[in-house]
């Protein structure tokens, strides 16, 4: 800039007035400017990622149980299934696909909708795409006038073409009308009208017949109509969800869900005759063996099983025995295939409980002789809709077994386990079966599997959690969390900082591996006993397989090696096991209130009277220590036979009482009867109501209508038993 008088280029300021240093005019031309300088971030190359083909991600609900189920039969499999279980899985898949009209094998026709989640299948199926959200226009004051005239002129217009559009549609219809009844005369049928009856049957949805009796439930039928003609799912008065439909239509086999998946699974074993049993399949799921409510890294990156649509169990709780053998033999009664269900080896199944209990083989060789006398039939009775409980009757038998040996009445085992001992340490050649130390090894068993397994410690106590047990048992699974998760770049950096930190840390943990097994306690006892030799007590490492038993059958000869007057005894040692029946609430007259006189009688006053409590509470804990304790100065004089005189008590109904009601009666059976029912219970993965009708049911079959020795038996006379038994022979 310079000065228009002389030339000069600098310039000084004064009062807000710049002037020429050298002739000191004022220049007009010269002012101040103030700049406010903006600090962006590093910009840096935008990288544009090739678009993901959305289509191949857009896959139906059943397509996706496909991809499930595929990879839970190949999870079975190497679990330890026959490999024909794919071929079997894949026809009664197929098979139950046809039956909910969603495949069509003659005809290729849509599939027909169930009557929930029903926007995702319709878009794939009908081919709608995604009405995108319009922004809404400003409304700010300047533009009003402008927006509400462009408005009306586009309302007007849109108007006017709707009415031209109605008037060429009525013209086209009316000319149409007229050409399909002159060709009416003629015996013809016009091409469009054959277009228009195609096109009805396309653009409305179609729902299977369990769908529609549901939907009647609550809908008429003309409502119904109109929901098959609101393709686009526009209708907002009734929702095709899951809080909609009633629990019936939900667990019924006419709605696929991930629960039937595994019942599609059991049903494949039962028909090749498969070693795993339904016990087997819960347990795989809850060691995380086998996948369940979570199937996200069974499908693709793109997908994605809350996209899907396919509600997991929210509750987080477990597939039960019963249910999966009742929705089996639904599935079984749908598809026409009850026939072909096969009875498993009962012998091998029970040589495999054996096994796992750690029992003698010559209890295992009785079991077998039990089986061979009785014969079991296992027949599938309809009316009851349930597969027969396989599991829970080779358990009963070797229970009914071991209370034959042993009374197991909390006093005749301790008083044979005595007996053994006795005979023990007279040195004999076979190490006879101590019952007693045997159950001092299974519950020292459990607990030493519950401190190195997170699965059998939390299905124990799941109050609290050993964190160190579960990392070790997240470790052992290989197991990741948010792998998919997108994270923002500030939580990538702390994830790879966290990462950085786990590869420098010392692995403090020990990794115990436990492979997936039919008899789990024995495996993962030896497991623990290689790794922690010296850790643990010998006691663990004794096994009763090749214990022996002869003792109780053949009294006459060892009775006389103790060397001892011993006096034999029909029946156990504890008479008096008498159970409560069990209480249920009944309505009472009220009685009338009456006023007593209180007398006051310090003299015959008993001092101990305050404290009956504290008495009562010595004797019973008294009364418990003396039952299952054995005095070991006092010899053996006295020896039981326990299956001269069989206990038992058997009720009507007790399997329908609520747990509230039924655990106590329960906990009132013998504490030696109760540790090994417990167990049973564990292997088989039942709860103690079902394994206690089916031993209730088996122990009136055994005792009352096996003929074991060809004599005359007694006439019951007994309505009540003569009905318990009936109804135990019906599912014998």
């Amino acid at each position: 800039m310079e000065c228009m008088t002389c030339g000069g280029k600098e310039f000084y300021k004064d009062l807000g007035y710049f002037y020429c240093l050298e002739c000191q005019t004022q220049s007009q031309d010269v002012r101040e400017h103030e700049f406010q300088e903006e600090v962006r971030n590093k910009t840096g190359k935008k990288v544009h990622k090739p678009p993901k083909d959305k289509e191949e991600s857009k896959i139906t609900s059943w397509e996706c149980y496909n991809i499930i189920l595929h990879s839970l039969t190949n999870q079975l499999i190497e679990l330890g299934a026959n490999h024909s279980l794919k071929t079997v899985v894949k026809t009664l898949w197929i098979a139950y696909l046809e039956k909910l009209q969603v495949l069509d094998l003659q005809v290729d026709a849509k599939p027909r909708l169930p009557a929930v989640n029903l926007k995702r299948d319709v878009q794939i199926l009908y081919d709608l795409k995604k009405k995108r959200r319009k922004r809404k226009k400003s409304t700010s004051d300047e533009s009003s006038s402008h927006t509400d005239a462009i408005s009306s002129y586009s309302s007007l217009k849109r108007e006017r073409t709707k009415r031209k559009s109605a008037l060429v549609q009525a013209e086209y219809t009316e000319s149409s009308f007229r050409l399909t009844q002159e060709s009416s005369f003629q015996g013809t049928e016009t091409l469009t009208s054959l277009k228009s009856s195609s096109a009805t049957e396309e653009n409305t949805l179609q729902f299977s017949s369990g769908a529609q009796k549901e939907l009647r439930r609550k809908l008429s039928k003309s409502h119904i109509t109109e929901h098959q003609k609101d393709v686009e799912l526009a209708m907002k008065c009734h929702k095709m969800t899951y809080k909609d439909r009633t629990r019936k239509y939900l667990r019924s086999v006419q709605f696929v869900s991930p629960e039937k998946l595994y019942c599609v699974l059991y049903l494949g074993l039962l028909i090749i005759k498969d070693e795993i049993q339904v016990g087997d399949l819960l347990r795989f799921v809850r060691e995380g063996h086998l996948s369940f409510n979570n199937y996200t890294h069974l499908l693709q990156d793109d997908m994605s099983d809350r996209i899907l649509g396919i509600q997991t169990n929210p509750k987080n709780t477990m597939l039960t025995h019963k249910a999966v053998r009742t929705t089996t033999f639904r599935l079984a009664k749908l598809l026409g295939v009850l026939d072909y269900i096969v009875v498993p080896n009962i012998v091998k199944l029970c040589e495999r409980y054996c096994r796992e209990m750690n029992l003698p083989d010559e209890i295992q060789k009785a079991v077998k002789t039990l089986i061979s006398i009785t014969n079991p039939a296992f027949p599938i009775r309809k009316h009851k809709e349930c597969i027969p409980n396989y599991e829970a009757r080779c358990m009963s038998i070797i229970l009914f077994v071991m209370k034959l040996y042993f009374g197991m009445d909390g006093v005749t085992e301790y008083e044979l386990s005595k007996y053994a001992r006795l005979l023990n340490q007279k040195g004999c050649e076979s190490n006879f079966f101590n019952l007693q130390e045997w159950l001092l090894h299974m519950k020292f068993r459990r607990f030493v599997i519950e401190q190195n397994h997170f699965p059998t410690y939390h299905e124990t106590d799941r109050s609290r959690i050993d964190s160190d047990l579960y990392l070790q048992y997240i470790k052992s699974h290989d197991i990741h969390f948010g792998e998919r998760s997108k994270l923002t770049k500030e939580m990538t950096k702390y994830k790879e900082l966290l990462l950085r930190l786990k590869e420098l840390q010392h692995d403090f943990i020990t990794h115990l591996p436990f492979p997936p097994s039919l008899t789990p306690f024995r495996d993962y006892t030896r497991k623990i006993v290689e790794v922690f030799r010296d850790k643990y007590h010998s006691i663990l490492k004794s096994d009763f397989s090749n214990d022996n038993i002869a003792f109780l059958k053949s009294h006459d000869i060892f009775l006389p090696q103790i060397g001892e007057e011993v006096r034999i005894k029909d029946g156990g040692a504890n008479s008096n096991v008498i159970l409560e029946k069990v209480k249920y609430r009944t309505m009472s007259n009220r009685l009338a209130c009456s006023v007593v006189e209180l007398v006051d009688d310090s003299q015959k006053e008993d001092k101990n009277i305050f404290k009956k409590r504290e008495f009562l509470k010595k004797k019973k804990k008294r009364s418990r220590f003396e039952n299952e304790s054995i005095n070991e100065d006092v010899g053996y004089k006295i020896h039981y036979l326990p299956h001269k005189k069989y206990w038992l008590y058997n009720t009507v109904g007790l399997h329908d009482l609520a747990p509230e009601y039924f655990n106590p009666f329960l906990k009132k059976y013998p504490h030696t009867f109760m540790q090994v029912f417990e167990e049973c219970c564990r292997i088989i993965e039942q709860t103690p109501a079902d394994l206690f009708q089916t031993f209730q049911h088996t122990e009136l079959c055994l005792v009352y209508l096996v003929d074991y020795s060809g004599d005359n038996r007694e006439v019951l006379v007994d309505k009540k038993l003569l009905f318990q038994i009936r109804e135990a022979w019906n599912c014998w």
